[in-house]
Formats: C-alpha cells, structure tokens, sequence
C-alpha cells in the first residue's frame, strides 16, 4: 500500500512513518518545507504543500492508497490570539485541503485516518465514550470544527476514521519533553490538586493504532486513542520520577500558579478526562504498554 502523511514531522508522524517503511509500505510525506520536495528522507517521499493556499507540489503524480492527517500547530506553545488563531487555522486547512483533493478525485484513497484530542470532552471524572457529550471551552470548540471538516468523506466511498488522541508520551516531543528536565533535576511533582484523571498513549501503540485503523476493514467511525490504564496526576509524576530513579517529595504546584505562567494552556494540564478505551479493544487492537510504568520504563530506560 502507498500512505499519504500528513504532519509526518511531528512527535507522532516520525514515528509511524518509521513503522511504516519499516513494514514495507510505500510512504509520502507533506512538508511544509519547500527545500525538501522531490528528497527521500527516513524512506518517504516529500512533496512539498502550503495548506494554508491549498497548494500540492506535483499533485497530479500522486497516488495513494490512505491518507493520514496528523497536521496541524502544536497544541505545548503558550495560547496567544495569534497562536490560538494557528491552532484552528492548521488543523482546519490542513483537512480541508485533503479533502478537497479526494473530492475532486486528484487523488482516490480507500481510507483517511484523522488525528483529533481528548479535548473534545469535558473535564470529568466520568468514563467518556465516543458518543459522549461534547465540552464547549476553546479546545472543544476547536476540536468540533476539526473533525466536522472532514465529515462529508462519510458521504463518499472512503473509509473514515478519527481518533481522539490522549496526551501522547514519547520522549522526543509532547508533554514529556517539556517535564523530563525538571523531573530529572528532581522537581518533578504533581499539578493542581494532583488528583484530574489523565488519559495517556505511547506514541508506539498510538502508530500501531494507526496502521491498525489503515489495515483493519472493520475500523470506522471515531475512536477514543488511549490506554485503558487511566491514572490521576498525583501517579503519573509518581511513575515519571520512578523511571527517572529520581525523588517525588515536592509539594503539588498549585493551579493558579500554572494559570500565571501558562494562561489558558494551563487548562490542558488541570482537566480530567477518563477515556474508555473499550471501541477500540473491540476491533482487536491490543496495546502493547498497557500500564504507565511499562510505557515510561520503554521510553525512558
């Protein structure tokens, strides 16, 4: 099969398209960065597109059997107008241009693979299902008009999938990126009241999941993208210092201290979500680090 990536050069992108290439599977990657069309870099292809214009570099040679969306502003950089108006704008154009492509028939996948967040939810220590009620601050506005506008693809002979992703955990990006150098010089500790539930990926399981979703014929609809080992805050920076062999003394960092250095952001970090991971365990999915230890343990040792 030939997969057309989206948003290849982030935390979870790297990662499956190493997978991919790994499994033999032809890959192209979107770049945003002009210089590197036509290259092989990692084993994909690049072409070069600026979604922002709906421009595709060469888009009429490119053919593909799925299309996977990983585009789109890093959700870690502080909230800004600017940066909140980039937040919605990548995400918004990154799909519409996609999907314009497959309407038109340039280019005829089988399957489109969405990325979405758990930030469609409210904050709640209820288990949330997919067909759970929608939250209604920014991120799940945002979150709405993300996935709405890849919607009509239902209406098409294209298999579509979305998945919620939780806070994904690798060591080369996302939340463990910023919090490994403070745990590390044995500063980690929890946040907030310590005890908002957290919903968590290995970025590993989350490209298998992926690949999954792409090979699996049964997999469409949305799915929720995380281990069913759901933990609070408090056992997360517990678990982290554990890996990291380092101390877990220090008193919780109170929320309205976060809220002064992050603003709004801050919100990601203070929410409670609780995701059931049940859908897609039905589809046959199996996670291989299941549990929080197993996954830092992988990642961090």
């Amino acid at each position: 099969m030939k997969i057309l990536v989206a948003g290849g050069t982030g935390l979870v992108g790297k990662v499956l398209i190493e997978n991919l290439v790994a499994q033999n599977y032809e890959v192209i990657n979107l770049t945003t960065r002009k210089e590197s069309n036509g290259k092989t870099i990692g084993g994909a292809k690049q072409v070069y597109w600026n979604p922002a214009d709906s421009f595709v570099q060469d888009v009429t040679s490119i053919a593909c059997d799925a299309v996977v969306n990983l585009a789109g502003f890093s959700i870690a950089e502080r909230w800004t107008k600017k940066n909140k108006a980039l937040l919605l704008s990548s995400r918004i154009d990154s799909t519409n241009t996609l999907v314009q492509l497959i309407e038109n028939k340039t280019i005829t996948p089988k399957i489109y693979v969405q990325a979405s967040a758990s930030g469609y939810y409210p904050s709640s220590n209820a288990v949330m299902k997919e067909d759970s009620q929608a939250g209604n601050d920014f991120l799940a506005n945002l979150v709405q008009q993300w996935e709405a506008a890849s919607s009509s693809l239902n209406e098409m002979n294209v298999r579509r999938v979305v998945l919620r992703f939780g806070m994904v955990l690798g060591k080369d990006g996302g939340a463990l990126k910023q919090l490994i150098p403070l745990f590390k010089m044995g500063l980690g500790s929890a946040i907030g009241n310590g005890k908002q539930l957290v919903s968590w990926i290995h970025v590993g399981d989350l490209a298998d999941m992926i690949i999954h979703s792409i090979t699996n014929e049964n997999v469409a609809g949305v799915y929720n993208a995380s281990s069913p080992d759901v933990e609070t805050n408090k056992e997360l920076s517990k678990s982290l210092s554990k890996a990291l062999k380092k101390p877990f003394f220090l008193p919780n960092v109170p929320a309205f201290a976060l809220k002064m250095v992050l603003g709004e952001m801050s919100s990601i970090l203070l929410v409670s979500q609780n995701l059931s991971a049940e859908k897609i365990l039905a589809t046959g999915f199996k996670f291989q680090h299941e549990k929080l230890e197993d996954a830092f343990n992988d990642l961090l040792n």
